[in-house]
């Protein structure tokens, strides 16, 4: 498969799980079999940031605010570092709890408390144009502009990480980000 039409691929499959999420983990895993489960998905206990998506996920803070700034809504002061590093531990992870409470157990187990929270995750081969390309797509999704516009969410936390993604010829890789809003 030529790299340009497995890159599309990529970003089309990022964007249909993209939906999915936004819809619930439970309709993701319904649609791929089983139904929902108490069981957290296993996250690594840390990791580290990644100094090389420190600019892209600066750009990915700035794009969420400027999005929020053209709705009149208030943004937000800066990333939580507790959230972001939960945020990279599901970037890492490469997926979501099929059970919406896990993630807003762990968010309050970061922050204190928590009355709902959402995320995203999207992967490519190229970082060229990824913040606008996931941005986009976000916005697109029924009720993606309604989550990130949502005045009550006060605290932000994002991360990047890279992993491989099978099917993909050696070498190439799968970046991941993960933005969790929440609502403390």
């Amino acid at each position: 498969m030529p790299r340009n039409i497995l890159k599309s691929a990529i970003i089309v499959i990022s964007i249909l799980f993209l939906a999915l999420a936004f819809s619930g983990c439970d309709l993701l895993t319904n649609l791929i079999g089983g139904g929902p489960s108490v069981d957290p998905i296993t996250i690594p206990d840390s990791v580290a940031a990644d100094p090389a998506y420190a600019s892209l996920e600066s750009d990915f803070f700035t794009a969420i605010n400027n999005d929020r700034v053209g709705a009149s809504v208030a943004t937000f002061a800066a990333t939580d570092p507790s959230l972001d590093a939960l945020a990279r531990r599901y970037a890492k992870a490469g997926a979501c709890d099929t059970y919406p409470d896990n993630l807003k157990d762990r968010v309050a187990a970061a922050i204190g408390s928590c009355s709902d929270a959402a995320f995203f995750l999207g992967g490519s081969t190229t970082l060229s144009n990824y913040v606008s390309t996931l941005m986009s797509a976000w916005l697109a999704q029924p009720n993606g502009a309604t989550t990130m516009r949502n005045t009550g969410f006060t605290k932000i936390g994002i991360g990047m990480t890279v992993g491989t993604l099978a099917g993909l010829a050696p070498g190439d890789t799968w970046h991941s980000v993960v933005v969790l809003l929440a609502k403390p």
